[in-house]
């Protein structure tokens, strides 16, 4: 069999650009959201920018339903994973979650 090599430029320049995207985007998170290893439910509430007070009030608003990722000098923490999860989430797909999911 002779090879040959079939090229789609369009298709290439869209893979690259996607690839951009991506970069981007990892790049803007980690500008938004501080690069640390550990968040407190307060950091939390401040990157969303929501009421401290209403999410300790109600513990399932709370990242991971409030189930925290460690507890760090005796508060509890969330992984920055965890964050980065919850920040995309609003009320009603937080309740929609069911606990075994968590």
């Amino acid at each position: 069999m002779i090879g040959f090599e079939v090229r789609f430029p369009e298709l290439e320049r869209l893979c690259k650009l996607l690839e951009d995207l991506s970069r981007d985007i990892k790049t803007l998170k980690n500008r938004v959201v501080p690069c640390r290893t550990w968040y407190s439910l307060k950091d939390a509430c401040d990157l969303k920018g929501i009421s401290y007070k209403t999410v300790c009030n109600k513990p399932y608003l709370q990242p991971s339903k409030g189930k925290p990722d460690a507890i760090i000098t005796g508060r509890r923490m969330w992984k920055r994973e965890t964050i980065f999860n919850w920040l995309e989430l609003t009320d009603h797909e937080i309740t929609s979650i069911p606990e075994k999911n968590i």
